[in-house]
């Protein structure tokens, strides 16, 4: 089997940090376009990379429901129904993005909603993992998996899971992708930059690429042994 998984980023910054863009991948599998979140740049973003005509569907994994992960969702939604003629899939373990896209004026026959990957896809295993972010809104990471390569993307999380943390100490991750923060607040939403540290050995961090940033702080990452996430 291909080893799919190839993660590219629309952009790797925070909701505060515009000139990054907003945090989302994307890669392709089996004729389709696979997209974690879709945040306000996103749409535009895409719609400038290629024709949407060529995937023979698309599939978005939302982590949580805040403006700068699903921002562009109900454009991307629209253009593909009322311009190409098809559903695409969102897939969200809560059913509140429903709620949300009708307050948009997204029509529920618009698209399809699953609260994991359809059985239709074979090439991708999607495992939701709850993580600490919003305490008014249920937050997630993916486990994502094929024959040949097993990921986490932790979306927007203020810790590594512990679950997360061993597997990653046992080897059964080929990387991370993580939200890092260079803040460090009393009541964190996101990774501190020192807890990663504590939580990641030295030996491990290459494999811990860091996204979703407050600021342009590559230099003291990767001094620390991390990799970071690109947009491009």
């Amino acid at each position: 089997m291909e080893q799919y998984l190839d993660l590219h980023f629309f952009g790797c910054g925070s909701a505060f940090n515009p000139a990054m863009g907003n945090t989302s991948a994307w890669f392709e599998a089996d004729g389709c376009l696979f997209l974690v979140d879709c945040g306000e740049t996103v749409y535009e973003l895409l719609m400038k990379r290629s024709s949407l005509r060529e995937y023979r569907q698309i599939y978005v994994l939302l982590t949580h429901l805040h403006a700068d992960h699903v921002g562009s969702l109900g454009s991307l939604i629209s253009y593909n129904y009322c311009i190409l003629g098809r559903k695409i899939s969102v897939i969200h373990p809560r059913a509140t993005v429903v709620e949300l896209l009708r307050l948009m004026g997204i029509k529920d026959e618009f698209y399809n909603y699953y609260k994991g990957l359809p059985e239709e896809v074979d090439c991708l295993r999607a495992e939701p993992v709850p993580v600490e972010h919003a305490d008014n809104m249920d937050c997630f990471g993916y486990i994502l998996e094929t024959e040949e390569m097993r990921i986490y993307y932790s979306g927007d999380s203020a810790r590594m899971p512990e679950r997360i943390a061993g597997m990653l100490k046992d080897g059964e991750l080929d990387a991370v992708y993580h939200d890092t923060s260079l803040r460090n607040p009393p009541i964190p939403s996101h990774c501190y930059v020192g807890v990663l540290e504590e939580t990641v050995p030295e030996e491990l961090r290459h494999k811990v690429y860091c996204m979703h940033l407050d600021g342009e702080c590559r230099d003291m990452l990767e001094s620390k042994g991390f990799r970071v996430a690109e947009a491009g």
